[in-house]
């Protein structure tokens, strides 16, 4: 399945559209990239959030799971962060496919970068919802 989420760019406000396909290819270059434009775009309104995450969200959750790509994991994070940032809607859809303790383990990385954004990740988590806290 390929979502596309739609988006403004410039001062023109140019429409470009995101195809979620190479979050799901094999190609780790394709994947980067498209991690690095999620975690722009992650930075919209909750509406914008809810759409990307609709697009996109189980696959983010599945890239911050392989802990065997290491880089992947850290823009998978910086990009759930984002996408948190005070979105209650975004952070219960998240603690209901356990991405929560997923940062947690990532938290643990020997990886400075890897842990600092799923810290950033936590931090946006826990204070939108600070009754997951325990």
């Amino acid at each position: 399945m390929v979502s596309i989420i739609e988006y403004k760019i410039g001062t023109n406000q140019e429409t470009r559209t995101y195809e979620n396909r190479t979050l799901s290819c094999t190609d780790a270059g394709l994947q980067r990239e498209a991690l690095c434009t999620l975690i722009n775009l992650g930075q919209g309104t909750e509406k914008d959030c809810e759409k990307i995450y609709d697009a996109v969200g189980i696959y983010i959750t599945l890239i911050i799971s392989n802990t065997s790509n290491i880089s992947q994991c850290d823009l998978g994070a910086w990009c759930i962060g984002n996408l948190c940032g005070r979105h209650q809607m975004i952070c219960k859809r998240l603690q209901k496919n356990g991405t929560p303790q997923l940062l947690i383990q990532l938290l643990k990385s020997k990886e400075p970068h890897v842990s600092q954004s799923a810290a950033y990740a936590g931090i946006h988590y826990f204070t939108t919802l600070p009754e997951e806290m325990k």
